[in-house]
């Protein structure tokens, strides 16, 4: 593997060798799995950051079951029933 990700040696005498990422873990290399947390990491930090609401309203139950009833409705008209 390290022929597909060559050492790269700095001016200042020490090397980076960065063949580890490629080394397999359960299936995978481990730059997959570096960049699937990171992706995870963004998106959750997205989430929580800039889609988090001060001011959200509670659920009300009449108001959920009225439109679950709705889109089952709809959904029985359109699709199940041709």
């Amino acid at each position: 593997m390290s022929d597909l990700f060559p050492t790269i040696r700095a001016d200042r005498g020490f090397s980076l060798d960065f063949s580890f990422l490629f080394v397999e873990w359960v299936g995978k290399p481990l730059w997959m799995w570096a960049s699937f947390l990171a992706l995870v990491i963004a998106i959750l930090s997205f989430d929580l950051g800039i889609l988090h609401k001060q001011n959200v309203q509670e659920i009300q139950c009449k108001r959920c079951a009225a439109r679950t009833l709705s889109v089952n409705l709809r959904y029985d008209g359109e699709v199940a029933q041709p």
